[in-house]
């Protein structure tokens, strides 16, 4: 029997974000090839466990968005850790695929070395008390961002394998802990399965641009509507689909509004299957400051999407510029005006940079190539060997 394998984290696991849409493609691949897998959240807790916990935080976030956090953090990973203790009892062989730094706290806590291997999935960008400030709940070198890395520093030790999302991100993590550089490692964990999605139609596209992604700060959709207002200033009026949902959303309506373009942006909210919303667009946008690798370029590129976006962190390592896309400029609007209209004029290009997009995917990020990688990593050196087939 080969070992068990159990995704630990704090997200719930009907999110739409794309860390625990990666972690259901997982899951997904993981029964598929006959694997004896499960996904594990602090919701999978009693309610009368979780409930009480989680209904206190939402009273404290408005006083001290510091004790918000610790408390967000604290007590996921305190639930998720008797979720785990359970589970961990039946002392079989087990691998924990931790998904972020606090579920592998939780793991780390109740596993027992001899039986149970800890391996950690580096989602985050640079580390998860950047992503915290970033979304301007804390502060940085403040006691809530010392906390974030207090645990950084006391989980990555006990990790037995790491598993980095990109090259950009392994880089960064190594040179900040440079003792992990000793530790097995493997780079680009992220893909699509690319069974049931069609290649995208570009006679049959009704709009012109598409975005995915959460509506915070990081995201940067408020240069995609300074872009469509720059673009309108040289004659051109292109539609814009904005999917996700966050706290920026009211501010990114009036921006829309205040630049005379509310009638070419639609926000269409969150959705749980965005593939359907994409092969309706011509051409995928992104304007995140920093990501670590990207998922939602890969998702527009497996039905063929030309990917326009800023070649910050890992970005580079997904898609070529002028191949599969293009690269802009996230300080200089109209000069990403003219990229755009540049691609959106030329029907032969967008054909040529959709083909190659498709092409790049299947050749480096389609589930049938990433995921026996991701499992042979996984289970190197475990008493039974599983032959990985998808």
């Amino acid at each position: 029997m080969p070992p068990r394998i159990l995704l630990a984290t704090i997200l719930r696991a009907q999110g739409a974000n794309g860390v625990i849409t990666a972690t259901n493609s997982l899951l997904h691949s993981f029964k598929k090839a006959g694997y004896d897998a499960e996904l594990l959240t602090p919701f999978d807790a009693s309610p009368l466990i979780f409930f009480p916990l989680f209904a206190v935080r939402s009273l404290v976030r408005p006083v001290s968005k510091n004790t918000g956090v610790w408390w967000h953090r604290h007590f996921h990973a305190v639930v998720l850790r008797s979720v785990l203790a359970e589970k961990l009892k039946d002392g079989r062989e087990t691998i924990i695929f931790a998904q972020c730094p606090v579920s592998a706290k939780a793991a780390m806590d109740v596993l027992d070395p001899s039986r149970h291997v800890l391996a950690l999935a580096v989602h985050f960008n640079h580390s998860q008390a950047e992503e915290w400030r970033d979304q301007g709940l804390i502060r940085e070198n403040d006691w809530a961002w010392k906390s974030c890395k207090r645990l950084d520093e006391e989980v990555f030790p006990a990790v037995d394998r790491f598993l980095y999302v990109s090259d950009y991100s392994r880089r960064h993590i190594e040179a900040q802990y440079p003792d992990l550089a000793k530790k097995p490692a493997m780079t680009g964990i992220d893909y699509v399965s690319s069974q049931g999605n069609a290649r995208r139609d570009l006679s049959r596209a009704t709009r012109d641009l598409v975005s995915v992604g959460s509506l915070e700060p990081r995201k940067n959709q408020i240069f995609l509507l300074r872009v469509l207002r720059a673009a309108r200033d040289l004659g051109h009026e292109p539609t814009l689909t904005i999917v996700g949902c966050g706290p920026d959303l009211r501010q990114l309506q009036r921006e829309a509004e205040r630049l005379g373009i509310a009638g070419q942006v639609h926000f269409f909210g969150e959705s749980s299957d965005v593939f359907p919303c994409l092969a309706r667009h011509k051409v995928y946008v992104h304007a995140a400051t920093m990501e670590s690798f990207g998922f939602s370029l890969i998702e527009a590129m497996s039905i063929g999407m030309p990917v326009v976006a800023a070649p910050v962190g890992g970005i580079p390592e997904v898609f070529t510029d002028g191949v599969e896309g293009r690269y802009w400029p996230l300080d200089d609007a109209e000069t990403a005006a003219r990229i755009l209209v540049d691609i959106l004029q030329d029907d032969a290009r967008l054909e040529y940079m959709g083909l190659a997009a498709k092409q790049r995917f299947l050749k480096c990020f389609e589930e049938s190539i990433v995921f026996p990688r991701v499992a042979d990593f996984l289970l190197e050196g475990c008493t039974v060997e599983h032959q990985t087939e998808i």
